[in-house]
């Protein structure tokens, strides 16, 4: 594979951009099945849920920022700071989510 030409310098946002699509799609398709069985009985202790929700906003987010990765990275002025704000706030929330669809996905333990 040849590297010849190759500008490390650029930020590849449309691999980033495709990632981000194919994981928004695949929580949206969970969400579309879970719509579908109607199986579960209260999706707020349900894992898998708040593992999707986590999946579904984060990515959404940060589509954007990816997206516009080049303007947001190569300008000067004060535009820079505040998309990293709201990457970090996402990635907060994320964190979050992520972390209650843990605890209730955690096994329960019987002491004997």
């Amino acid at each position: 594979m040849s590297h010849i030409g190759a500008d490390y310098n650029k930020i590849n946002s449309s691999a980033q951009s495709i990632t981000n699509i194919t994981l928004i799609t695949i929580a949206l398709m969970f969400f579309y099945q879970l719509l579908n069985n109607l199986e579960i009985g209260n999706l707020f202790i349900y894992p898998q849920f708040w593992i999707a929700v986590a999946v579904l906003i984060y990515f959404s987010g940060i589509f954007f920022i990816n997206i516009f990765a080049e303007y947001i990275t190569f300008n000067k002025d004060r535009t820079i700071s505040i998309y990293w704000d709201i990457k970090d706030y996402l990635t907060f929330i994320h964190r979050v989510l992520l972390a209650v669809g843990l605890w209730y996905g955690k096994p329960s333990i019987q002491i004997p």
